[in-house]
């Protein structure tokens, strides 16, 4: 339980004055880790055309998959936006 003027917001978590600090280096840790998974992610597609066009279309149908996958969001960038993490 925290007091109004003894909270603190940072990305999402919650924290009290004293540990402040330690709660930022914690969420920019957690948002990088899930920037580098999303970049991981995305990182086939890097250089594709992907557009309405004869290629584009020839590359969307073999990474089909991949694609799928890299649209949905994943657990840690849930866990991250609800500042469970």
């Amino acid at each position: 339980m925290f007091s109004d003027s003894d909270t603190y917001e940072y990305r999402g978590a919650m924290s009290c004055s004293p540990h402040f600090e330690e709660l930022q280096g914690k969420r920019d840790y957690q948002r990088q880790e899930v920037i580098e998974e999303n970049e991981r992610q995305t990182a086939p597609f890097k250089g594709l055309s992907l557009g309405d066009n004869v290629i584009g279309r020839a590359n969307r149908q073999i990474l089909k998959g991949s694609i799928e996958i890299a649209k949905k969001e994943t657990m840690r960038t849930k866990l991250y936006e609800q500042g469970i993490l």
